[in-house]
């Protein structure tokens, strides 16, 4: 069990470095976004995905571990109870550490998509503006044409 338990601390650790340097990234890439600058972003984008698939590749090696482990269907949370007399793992302080960097890191990309989001709607207004970009196009029911079928008389005989 030592084994394992040194294990998971260690995908712990690597877990969270990349989370805070894709955190780092996120913080460069909302000045890029006020900035505008395009090709930086997508260079910074560029930088993301290979520590985005590590981190899906770290958390697949850590599920392949808790099912060896005999604890597939436990949170980081309780298995981090359960071993807490195994104080040398620091899987608790690992586990806190990692759940700050992760709301850092979902506050900051909220702010990004904000930015982001306002930045396309400025786009589409002014495009819009100036007849380069349609309008966003609604389905509208053509008028009824008034035609002899259609008219009622308000007279009687």
């Amino acid at each position: 069990m030592t084994d394992h338990l040194y294990e998971l601390s260690a995908l712990l650790k690597k877990h969270n470095e990349n989370h805070k340097k894709l955190l780092a990234l996120e913080n460069q890439k909302t000045g890029v976004l006020l900035k505008g600058d395009i090709n930086e972003l997508n260079g910074l984008m560029n930088a993301q995905m290979p520590l985005m698939m590590d981190c899906a590749n770290t958390e697949k090696q850590r599920e392949k571990l808790q099912k060896e482990m005999g604890l597939e269907d436990a949170t980081l949370a309780e298995i981090t109870e359960k071993y807490a007399s195994c104080d040398e793992f620091s899987l608790g302080s690992l586990l806190e550490e990692l759940s700050q960097t992760v709301n850092e890191l979902k506050k900051i990309n909220g702010l990004n998509m904000a930015i982001l989001d306002t930045r396309l709607k400025t786009i589409r207004y002014m495009g819009a503006a100036m007849g380069i970009i349609p309008q966003t196009v609604t389905y509208q029911r053509p008028p009824r044409c008034e035609t002899q079928e259609n008219v009622s008389v308000g007279v009687s005989l």
